[in-house]
């Protein structure tokens, strides 16, 4: 733990421990960089850089960390402060409610987000802060009870950013739940098949971008409930209509049957 002292890492490996938090830096500089981070076992914040002035993780691996706490909020990386992101992947970490969690200014470059699973939370998170991701791809992650980012009073601003097929998504839930902030987008490969991000919410973020997807227009989550309970009653009352018209022809067809063998 560094408090109000500058903590620099380059070319360490943290691995196979346990601990309430790994890495803990307030009210100082903080650089990380070509370091691994791996199968550790932690119960509230791996890395906990919170007041920081400026952080810079760089070059890492960051996979297969597990919070081991039962309830609660857990997060594998919270920033309080201005934090650079650059050519780092976060790859199989698991049991978390937030993978980054921000109250500050985050910015994340060339990194991925791939194999991590967030339950009740978010991958990406954002209050009253300030998000920019560029040439970042976030896919094959696994989600119970939550959506990829949430951004609330925030700006969040996505450029060349892959959006991959991720795993436990609610059907009409929107890759970005944005409110009472700003989004701008541009240059998105969208490989999830739903929206961007949903255009009916009340205080929802102020848009700008050059997608298609940013603010498509589409049926509510009740009107998609709606259309698939209209759909399956339809297809009951069809079987039903076709099984009383075979039975009768089957009752014709027995009675003209009859009528010629007399």
């Amino acid at each position: 733990m560094a408090y109000q002292s500058d903590l620099f890492i380059k070319q360490m490996d943290f691995v196979n421990n346990t601990a309430a938090s790994l890495i803990t830096c307030k009210r100082a500089n903080f650089l990380m960089t070509g370091s691994t981070i791996s199968n550790n076992n932690f119960q509230d914040l791996l890395i906990d850089i919170n007041n920081v002035e400026q952080s810079v993780i760089s070059n890492c691996t960051i996979n297969n960390n597990i919070n081991i706490r039962l309830g609660g909020t857990t997060t594998l990386i919270e920033n309080g402060g201005s934090l650079l992101i650059k050519d780092t992947d976060f790859d199989g970490n698991s049991n978390l409610s937030y993978l980054l969690r921000n109250n500050g200014n985050m910015t994340i470059v060339r990194t991925s987000l791939t194999n991590n699973s967030i339950k009740n939370g978010q991958l990406v998170y954002g209050f009253f802060s300030i998000v920019s991701m560029t040439n970042c791809t976030l896919s094959n992650n696994m989600f119970v009870g939550s959506n990829i980012m949430r951004m609330t009073g925030s700006r969040l601003s996505l450029h060349d950013v892959v959006i991959g097929v991720n795993l436990g998504l609610a059907i009409s839930a929107p890759i970005v739940d944005c409110s009472k902030g700003h989004l701008a987008i541009n240059n998105i490969k969208n490989h999830e098949g739903r929206d961007l991000v949903s255009c009916d919410e009340e205080y929802q973020c102020s848009l700008q971008g050059d997608h298609p997807d940013i603010c498509r227009a589409g049926l509510s989550g009740g009107a998609i409930a709606g259309v698939v309970i209209g759909c399956i009653v339809g297809t009951a009352l069809i079987v039903a209509v076709m099984s009383v018209v075979i039975r009768r022809r089957r009752r014709r067809s027995s009675s003209s049957s009859g009528h010629y063998k007399i």
